[in-house]
């Protein structure tokens, strides 16, 4: 069974891994801070059936941009995380300037977790003229 749950077009792709790993804490949470609106935009506000913890959600990540400029997929990967599977993950862990962590709701709780046994993540870099974003969400199969 494989069911489209959600797609999002998000336009321009965030800043690589490498990047976001050296940047301050301050300028990465205006980042994310951008995303949250980026992704809130693109859902329309929607709800959706909340995620289960049997149940398998599939994350794909079709990143478009010339040829030669994509990320390795380490790298998009690292991307995404930060700035899009952390806001559709039930809850969230967030370290606060003081270094304590706390455990907030996610913005669009889609997936149950973002660990191997309930995400799968698919990346696929596509050659086209306009750097663009798009992330499908899709309901693969239950986990027995």
């Amino acid at each position: 069974m494989d069911i489209l749950l959600l797609s999002l077009d998000l336009g321009s792709p965030p800043s690589s891994g490498n990047v976001q790993d050296r940047m301050h804490w301050t300028q990465e949470r205006k980042l994310i801070n951008e995303w949250k609106k980026r992704v809130w935009i693109a859902s329309n506000g929607k709800l959706f059936p909340p995620p289960r913890e049997d149940e398998l959600r599939k994350v794909t990540l079709i990143w478009e941009a010339s040829k030669g400029d994509h990320p390795d997929e380490d790298n998009a990967r690292r991307a995404a995380k930060r700035c899009i599977i952390d806001l559709l993950k039930r809850r969230v862990r967030r370290k606060m300037p003081d270094g304590s962590r706390v455990e907030i709701p996610g913005l669009l709780p889609i997936l149950w977790d973002d660990d191997v046994a309930h995400c799968k993540i698919e990346y696929r870099p596509m050659i086209s003229k306009r750097k663009n974003l798009t992330v499908e969400i899709r309901i693969e199969s239950t986990v027995d």
